[in-house]
């Protein structure tokens, strides 16, 4: 083998090397963030709500999706959201090949997704990609302090005007 041949061979070799190395340290498995509890499911989790008071933080990831272990490495780690957590949230960590019907049936489509859930399984507030510390906290304290989507008693019929808090009919 001629010598020019051998260095380009070793070039491409040294690159293939690298970019195999960057993609297995970009792409790998990040560990279940500590203020979830791979256990708990999404009943379990809203009724621990329901006792409580507080609401469901649920967070739907799948192991091959590259953004969802960014978010899992980041995000989701931030101090912020276990005070946020503890004085606000049960918690479920919703994996997709594992928790499939629940995320179904939940309508989520796309992953990462993060949701807040009253303790009845209503969704408040939902998100589909990945978010920094900070818009994970916006997000979280506008879900917090939206009013609960109207039920029974408290959706105007016939001639009742809707509360502005609580608007009817879509655009």
């Amino acid at each position: 083998m001629k010598p020019k041949t051998l260095k380009i061979l070793l070039v491409f070799g040294v690159i293939a090397a690298l970019a195999i190395g960057v993609g297995m340290w970009v792409f790998r498995l990040a560990p279940t963030p500590p203020i979830f509890d791979e256990s708990v499911t999404l009943v379990e989790a809203s009724e621990q709500a329901s006792s409580d008071g507080h609401v469901v933080l649920a967070v739907v990831t799948a192991d091959f999706c590259p953004i969802c272990q960014s978010y899992k490495r980041n995000a989701l780690v931030d101090s912020r959201l276990g005070a946020w957590v503890e004085a606000n949230a049960e918690t479920v960590y919703l994996e997709w090949e594992r928790d499939a019907d629940t995320i179904e049936a939940l309508g989520v489509t796309k992953w990462p997704a993060t949701l807040v859930l009253d303790a009845n399984r209503e969704i408040i507030a939902m998100e589909y990609g990945s978010m920094n510390g900070d818009e994970l906290m916006a997000f979280l304290d506008a879900a917090r302090i939206a009013p609960p989507a109207p039920s029974g008693d408290d959706v105007p019929t016939g001639g009742e005007s809707a509360d502005a808090d609580f608007p009817m009919g879509g655009d």
